[in-house]
Parts: structure tokens; C-alpha cells; sequence
């Protein structure tokens, strides 16, 4: 037979089994169309299957298709112009395949998801339908979640298509929001000259999207943009700026030698900041152009700024209570600070996660999903996830800065007792209710390994800083040191004669603090585990114990432990020395946990009491509000503090710095004792309240 013989008598043959088949028939049909090697045979089954009308039928074909991607059936399809009617997605798909854009007009807000996936699918025709299928939306509810995805996510594919859709948001806001983050300049210039609309933009929305719009700023250079983070060029709010936004500033005045604005905002910043503004001009070889006094107040400070150190700002004797957080219904189980230090998290009793901002202590987002009482936190190295445990047999996994949760694992053992997160981010230590150490891959959540060896619940975990090992403690009254690598146990360190519920590793790997209902604390040598000293002071048991990240200042150095108790206090000790530095009181019931902030200055602990609790040294506190916000009290209280004796060179050059600064900005008629509420600094209006 020839070829068109073939062809005829197998279009006949398929076409009088369409009209009877049911969609199984069609489906096998359809199957052969992609495994025949003769293509008169293909050709004729497929004219066949072009007199095809049932609606089930087709989304035979279409199934078929989409299971092979077979080119040939492709092409074919795409001429007969049909669109599959079941699963709903495979309607869609088809619709890009034959190009029924018109189809996407009235679609609503779930088509994005869709529409943003088959961008990335195999078939031109599919991916590059679906990009113009964004230019076909029409439904109002569709394009609000497209906008949503501009403003609230960073995905590079979204950017792209912002550039081609014609419809912008109604709302000036966010169409200001949806042209910047889209860097669509000209668009967002011409809309928000002067940049009110970014600004309150900025002030209200969320960590994540502050985040966004700051690391938007760095990366486009664009110096203009200070007055966002700062409140506006008329309205600078300085006292709500984080480290991070300070930082953007302080690169962007630098990058475009904006050196008078620079030496303005130091004027008025607060030291902390002011201190690498001062010094940043004195690199560049830039001082005052007229007036002597002005020049020489800054020779001065800047010569002042030179000696300052966050290292001098520590935790130490003048340490006090600068803030109480409350909200929770139940005892705060644990805290942790996040790597940048902005951001406080704690667990309850009450089943809930709170989300607090640092140092203010502004209550951010409580976080809900737990069952139980959820005992431990801990926060990945890079600070975008969070993970909780909960006696409710369960971890989840939350994204920060925006609480969005994420992930939960069933832990099959039972209550989550403890946390830690391995320096690397690679690895969630967990321990449970069955006396076991569970290790999990981070971000997915797979199980890699079990440690066994206690032989009672398991209380706390720490990571060592180089990430080599993980000490578990518990009510077996032992410390068990494994070697992370290898998943064995090094060794087993004895001598509290009740339970250990606290463990602190130090920065440079050498020495491992324990607490335990005891009523002390234990200070060990490592990786030996040889026991250095046993600190006493404590009424009652040691839960919780704390590192400073950065040694303390002075001659004689080591690190600052923070050790809470049952007994209501938080003790400071420079260790391994084992002196006790202060005690510290304030909580009405147990205290439980700790944590230091990664710079060394703040200390949160939660207790019984409800309540988390924020500690800094007087001199810290001072150090981080502006200018116009301390109070000749604070002035006098400098005065005072330098003529103390036992300051370390480092707390002196701060106070020498802090006094020089405050008496320096009364020069400028800032009333310091009864601040008005707008200072005019040269051309700044600076807003103070917040």
C-alpha cells in the first residue's frame, strides 16, 4: 500500500472509532500517535481524531499530550484551536497552548500561581503565552494578587512581568511601591516627586518589606533615598532607625560624597551611629568650611570617635533593667535574638510565638499554630528562618522577618524539650521526650541521625561556635559532648549532683558553662572537658546561662556569663575568672531563659512572671537614643560616670564621646531637659516623636 493508501485507511479507521470509543479508546488512539515510526500512519490517525466533538474525548488528547509532550501531537493541537474542559489546570494549560489568551480576561486571583509556573515550562509556545497572558488580565481580583506579588515577594520573574502589564494599583501607595520595587524609576519619579508616598510606605509596612525597600536603596545607589529610612527630609525619625538602615545611610551619604548632610546627621544621630559618621569624614579629608568653633567641635569629636568601640558598650556593673515585654498569657519559655540583632523571639506557655523589635521592644507579630506549651526557639544563622518545638510533639518552621509559617515535622518521640541550630545552618538539633538527640537537614527537614545515651529527659543543647560539636544536658545529671561530624559521643562530663539545665559555649570554642538545679554553675575546659571552677552565688536552681558574643573590655578580658535562676535574679560574671560582676532583679517569678544580642549589649530573659525583660548598661542606652532625646540628667549622669574609677578605656572613651556630643548639640539651641517635639538642626527638621 502507499503512503496516502496508509493514511486514508487509518483516518477512516480512527475516525469510526471516535464516534463509539469511550476517552479510554481516544487515550489509547492518542498513545499510538507518539510510538508510530510511519508518519502516514500518524498523519491518518490523527485526521481521525480531528472529527472529534466529544468534550471528554479531547481532554483525552490533551492528557495524552501533556503526559508526553510529544511535538508532533503538540503542533497538531495547537491548530485545532481546542481548549481541554477538565482538570481546571489543564484547561488553562491548553489555553496557553493553542494562544486563547482571551480565555485569562475574566480569570481571578489563583490564575497567577499558575500562570507564574508555566513561565518556566518546557514548551516556548506555553512559557511564552503565559507571559503575555499577564497583559490579558482584567479581573480586578487577579490583578491585586499580581501587585501583592510585586510588593510582598522578590522573585525576579515577577519584576520582569511588572514591566510589561499595563494595569498599575489604584492606590497611590502602592502603585508608588509597585513602580519602585519593579525599577520602573522614571514611572515612580514623575508619581512620588518628593517621596511622601514611599515614605509612609515605609513606616508602615512590615520588617520584610522595609528589608526589601533598604536593600533596594544599597543596591541602586540612590542617596536621595536617605530621607526614607530617616522619616523624610523634613521629618527625620532617628530614633526608630535599625543598624541596618543606619548602614545603607551611612554607604549612600559616602558614596556620593554627600559630606555636610553626613556631618548634620552626625550632629544629631545617636552616638552609636554618630561615632562611624564622624569617623567616615574624617577619612575622607572633610571638615566644616566656615566658622572656627564649628571646626574645631569637630576635630574634637571625631578625634573621640576614633577610640570608641561597640565592644565598650557590653553588658557589665552598670547593667539595668531598660525595658519589660509584655503580652504573653503564660511563663515565657525561651527567647532568642535574631544575627542582626533587631529582632527579639519568645516562646510560651500559652502556645504562642512572639515577635518583638530591638532595643524599643515593640511588639511586632504573635505567631500561632502550636498546640502546646512551646519550649524552645532558635533562630537560622542568617536569620530568615526560625524554628520552634512544642509539647505538642511537633517543630515548625516559621520564614523571618514576617512570621510566615512555613513547615511542621512530627516528632515522632514525643515533646520538644530543647533547640539549637548549627552555626553552618545546615543542622536543627531537637530533643524529645524519648531521651534522644535528633538531627535535621535544614530548610527540608530530614531526619540524618539519632544520639542516644542519656538515660533521663534531655533538658538543653548548645552548638559549639566552629560548628565541630553539640553538648546535651539533662536530668541524668550529665553533659554529653558529640562530635558533629562524625554523629559520636566525645565524652560524658560529671559532677553537678542534680539536673543540668543550662549550657553556654564560649566564642573561641575553650570553655563550656553549665547550670543545674544544683544551685551552680560549672565551668569546663574544652574539648578536654577538664572542670575549671564551680561558681556559687545562686539560692536557688541555674535554668538558663547566656555568652557574650565579644569578650569584655579591661586588661583582665574573658567573657561575660549571664546565669538565671529560679531564684528570681540574673547573675553577671566575667568568666572563667568567676567573678560575679552584678546581680540582677526585677522578674516576680522564676526566671528561665537568656540571650545576648549579637553586639553584646542587650540581654533578654523570660520568666514565670509573663514577661521578657531587656538589659543594658545605663551607658548603652544612652549610646543608642539621639541626642535630642537624652535629658540633662543623662548629661549629669556622664559627668558622674567619668570621674568614676575601674572604667576600662573603652567605657571612657564612650562617656568622653557621649559628653562631648550632648554638650556640643546644646551649642545648636537644642533644649536637652524639655525637648520640643520638632529640633531644627540647620535645614533638618527632625521629628522625635514616635
Amino acid at each position: 500500500m502507499s503512503d496516502d493508501q496508509i493514511q486514508q485507511a487509518v483516518t477512516s479507521l480512527t475516525q469510526e472509532l471516535t464516534r463509539t470509543s469511550s476517552p479510554d479508546m481516544i487515550r489509547a488512539l492518542t498513545e499510538a500517535v507518539t510510538r508510530l515510526d510511519n508518519e502516514a500512519a500518524q498523519t491518518g490517525v490523527l485526521a481521525g481524531l480531528a472529527h472529534l466533538t466529544d468534550p471528554a474525548g479531547r481532554d483525552a488528547v490533551w492528557t495524552v499530550w501533556n503526559n508526553t509532550r510529544h511535538a508532533g501531537l503538540g503542533d497538531w493541537l495547537e491548530r485545532t484551536g481546542w481548549v481541554a474542559t477538565e482538570p481546571e489546570w489543564l484547561y488553562w494549560l491548553t489555553a496557553l497552548k493553542t494562544g486563547r489568551l482571551e480565555l485569562f480576561e475574566p480569570a481571578g486571583a489563583a490564575i497567577i500561581e499558575l500562570l507564574l509556573r508555566a513561565c518556566a515550562d518546557p514548551d516556548p509556545t506555553v512559557a511564552h503565552n503565559a507571559r503575555l497572558a499577564f497583559q490579558q488580565l482584567k479581573n480586578p481580583a487577579a490583578q491585586a494578587e499580581f501587585f501583592r506579588r510585586v510588593i510582598e515577594t522578590d522573585q525576579p520573574l515577577v519584576r520582569e512581568l511588572a514591566l510589561t502589564v499595563s494595569y498599575t494599583p489604584l492606590d497611590p501607595q502602592q502603585r508608588a511601591l509597585f513602580y519602585l520595587l519593579s525599577e520602573q524609576w522614571d514611572k515612580y519619579e514623575a508619581l512620588d516627586f518628593d517621596r511622601s508616598l514611599l515614605r509612609t510606605a515605609y513606616q508602615v509596612g512590615n520588617e520584610w518589606l522595609q528589608r526589601r525597600i533598604t536593600d533596594l536603596t544599597r543596591r541602586s545607589g540612590r542617596a536621595d533615598f536617605v530621607e526614607v529610612l530617616a522619616g523624610g527630609r523634613q521629618r527625620r525619625r532617628l530614633v526608630e532607625m535599625t543598624g541596618s538602615e543606619w548602614g545603607v545611610v551611612l554607604a549612600l551619604l559616602s558614596q556620593e560624597q554627600a559630606w555636610s548632610e553626613m556631618w548634620r546627621l552626625a550632629q544629631a544621630a545617636p552616638a552609636v551611629w554618630s561615632a562611624p559618621l564622624l569617623r567616615r569624614l574624617a577619612e575622607a579629608g572633610w571638615q566644616p568650611a566656615h566658622a572656627p568653633e564649628e571646626q574645631r567641635a569637630f576635630a574634637e569629636l571625631w578625634r573621640l570617635a576614633e577610640k570608641c568601640s561597640p565592644a565598650g558598650l557590653s553588658l557589665g556593673s552598670s547593667t539595668r533593667s531598660q525595658a519589660t515585654l509584655s503580652g504573653h498569657t503564660g511563663a515565657v519559655h525561651d527567647v532568642a535574638i535574631s544575627p542582626d540583632g533587631q529582632m527579639l523571639v519568645s516562646a510560651s506557655e500559652d502556645h504562642s510565638l512572639r515577635l518583638w523589635r530591638l532595643p524599643g521592644g515593640e511588639s511586632l507579630k504573635t505567631l500561632a499554630g502550636h498546640t502546646g506549651e512551646v519550649w524552645g526557639v532558635a533562630v537560622s544563622p542568617d536569620g530568615r528562618l526560625l524554628v520552634s518545638g512544642s509539647d505538642d510533639n511537633s517543630l515548625r518552621l516559621w520564614r523571618l522577618p514576617d512570621g510566615l509559617p512555613l513547615q511542621t515535622w512530627q516528632a515522632a518521640a514525643g515533646a520538644v524539650n530543647a533547640l539549637a541550630i548549627s552555626p553552618d545552618g545546615h543542622w536543627l538539633a531537637s530533643a524529645a521526650s524519648d531521651q534522644t538527640v535528633r538531627l535535621w537537614a535544614l530548610p527540608k527537614g530530614q531526619t540524618t541521625k539519632t544520639l542516644a545515651g542519656h538515660t533521663n529527659l534531655i533538658i538543653h543543647l548548645a552548638f559549639s561556635p566552629d560548628g565541630r560539636l553539640l553538648a546535651s544536658a539533662g536530668r541524668d545529671q550529665t553533659i554529653r559532648l558529640w562530635r558533629v561530624p562524625e554523629r559520636t559521643l566525645q565524652q560524658t562530663l560529671t559532677g553537678h549532683s542534680a539536673s543540668v539545665n543550662g549550657l553556654a559555649i564560649s566564642p573561641d570554642n575553650l570553655l563550656l558553662a553549665s547550670g543545674s538545679l544544683d544551685k551552680t554553675i560549672r565551668l569546663w575546659r574544652l574539648p578536654d572537658g577538664k572542670l575549671l571552677k564551680t561558681l556559687a552565688g545562686h539560692t536557688d536552681a541555674v535554668v538558663g546561662l547566656a555568652l557574650s558574643p565579644l569578650p569584655l573590655p579591661g586588661d583582665t578580658g574573658g567573657w561575660l556569663l549571664a546565669s538565671a535562676s529560679l531564684d528570681q535574679t540574673v547573675r553577671l560574671w566575667r568568666v572563667p575568672e568567676g567573678k560575679l560582676l552584678q546581680t540582677l532583679t526585677g522578674h516576680s517569678e522564676w526566671v528561665t531563659r537568656l540571650a545576648i544580642s549579637p553586639d553584646g549589649q542587650w540581654l533578654a530573659s523570660a520568666g514565670y512572671d509573663q514577661t521578657v525583660r531587656l538589659w543594658a548598661s545605663d551607658l548603652a542606652r544612652l549610646c543608642h537614643q539621639p541626642v535630642a532625646r537624652t535629658s540633662l540628667a543623662d548629661l549629669a549622669w556622664v559627668e558622674t560616670g567619668l570621674a568614676e574609677k575601674g572604667l576600662s578605656d573603652l567605657e571612657r572613651a564612650w562617656l568622653e564621646f557621649l559628653f562631648s556630643l550632648l554638650r556640643w548639640g546644646r551649642r545648636f539651641d537644642i533644649e536637652v531637659e524639655t525637648a520640643s517635639p520638632h529640633i531644627l538642626i540647620g535645614e533638618f527638621d527632625i521629628e522625635l516623636e514616635g
